[in-house]
């Protein structure tokens, strides 16, 4: 196990503004996402979100690995 800080951006500051986990040390940025789906109430809003570690967008199967701290970034839409 490990921990990792997520700090929350957009829809997701009405919870809070950064969560701390313990996450499996294998976990994939998909884990993540199944893992956050007992703590946030939208489920589409959390799978449609993206997962951001200082310099990058993660793509889903890709470990989190030795990253200690992340982001969850919902979709924007603007006009």
């Amino acid at each position: 196990m490990k921990s990792i800080q997520l700090r929350l951006f957009g829809a997701f500051r009405k919870y809070q503004p950064e969560l701390n986990l313990e996450i499996d040390s294998r976990a994939t940025v998909q884990d993540l996402k199944e893992i956050l789906l007992g703590y946030f109430d939208d489920e589409k809003l959390v799978l449609e979100s993206a997962i951001a570690d200082e310099k990058q967008i993660l793509l889903p199967g890709e470990l989190i690995g030795a990253r200690t701290c992340l982001a969850i970034l919902p979709p924007v839409c603007g006009g």
